[in-house]
């Protein structure tokens, strides 16, 4: 087998596409967007016979022997997207990606397999970092079971909260400022994760791809919350989340994923994923609680070269 590292707009483009279709994390239009933060959109390709078995979706940073490989970046879901083979043929193009990982020589790579698609297929230099979320099975007539947070989705249906699709023209300078006030609101200060570049991308995205799901609201010309949903095969990923503390009683940080949920539900989704549960956060796992639903685990396989391994 032979693996060919190109870029999304290279000759394997069509066929990159129809592997990865189910995914919106592993679409080269998503993997563009990283170009913003200093990414470079990194497809590895597994040929055999001049056929092309599989694809891993991915963004590269850095240079020469500080380069990484993330697939995706910031947990974002990826994998191995394999042309239908069995489970010896699996095996076989896990083992060329592996080992073509190897030889490029990356400082280190981190795979976010939400599918475990790659879990049986391992070698031993490579280690298996165990990442949580929690899975909601819903319906056009699903409600959380929690009595509580029943009544404050109700109370914002009552005050009738202004909700829209997102306008980067019309929304960004008030987003970035909701972005900055809940980073700082949640930790001491630092740098903000995505640029301004980043999310005016991620917009423009959501215009062309429904699976991008970004939902703005507002109450008296102040913004209150920004919400960003992805559509993941079955799923609806609650992925981002920003808030203003001073509009807490209207609720919209329940009402929204609600609201989007039973949406989506109307499409046939069947499964609200409320998105990486991190370590030692009760708080967090609490509120998961209250929406019904069940622990998931997943993997993130990390490989680290020597010198990766220093830093």
């Amino acid at each position: 087998m032979k693996v060919v590292a190109c870029s999304p707009s290279s000759e394997f483009r069509t066929t990159i596409d129809s592997l990865v279709s189910e995914s919106f994390f592993a679409s080269p239009d998503f993997a563009d967007t990283w170009r913003t933060m200093g990414g470079t959109p990194y497809y590895h390709v597994i040929q055999d016979a001049g056929e092309i078995r599989a694809v891993l979706p991915g963004v590269t940073f850095g240079r020469g022997p500080f380069r990484r490989l993330y697939a995706m970046p910031n947990g974002c879901y990826g994998g191995l997207f394999v042309r239908d083979a069995n489970r010896s043929e699996t095996a076989e193009v896990a083992g060329a990606l592996m080992g073509a990982l190897s030889s490029v020589g990356f400082m280190k790579c981190f795979i976010f397999d939400f599918g475990r698609s790659l879990e049986s297929y391992l070698p031993s230099t490579v280690e298996v970092r165990q990442c949580r979320t929690t899975l909601v099975d819903i319906s056009p007539t699903w409600q959380p079971p929690n009595k509580k947070l029943r009544q404050q989705i109700h109370k914002a249906e009552r005050i009738g909260l202004h909700i829209e699709p997102f306008c980067a023209d019309s929304h960004l300078q008030q987003f970035l400022s909701l972005v900055k006030s809940t980073s700082e609101r949640i930790g001491p200060p630092r740098r903000m994760r995505y640029t301004e570049s980043f999310f005016r991308d991620l917009a423009a995205l959501a215009l062309k791809d429904r699976r991008l799901r970004w939902l703005w609201c507002e109450h008296d010309g102040k913004p209150v919350s920004s919400n960003i949903f992805v559509v993941e095969a079955n799923s609806l990923l609650h992925w981002q989340a920003y808030f203003n503390t001073d509009f807490s009683h209207l609720q919209a940080a329940k009402y929204i994923p609600f609201a989007m949920a039973r949406a989506a539900a109307q499409e046939g989704i069947t499964q609200l994923n409320l998105g990486a549960t991190p370590e030692n956060a009760p708080g967090v796992e609490y509120f998961k609680e209250k929406w019904g639903g069940r622990p998931c685990h997943y993997n993130c396989y990390v490989r680290e070269s020597f010198f990766g391994k220093l830093l």
